[in-house]
């Protein structure tokens, strides 16, 4: 999943507005 790697590569956990404001594959 796009959130997972954003998750381990940004080193937080993203909110759930995340999911679909950043819709990207």
């Amino acid at each position: 999943m796009h959130l997972d790697v954003c998750n381990e590569h940004c080193g937080w956990h993203a909110p759930v507005f995340w999911i679909p404001m950043h819709r990207t594959p």
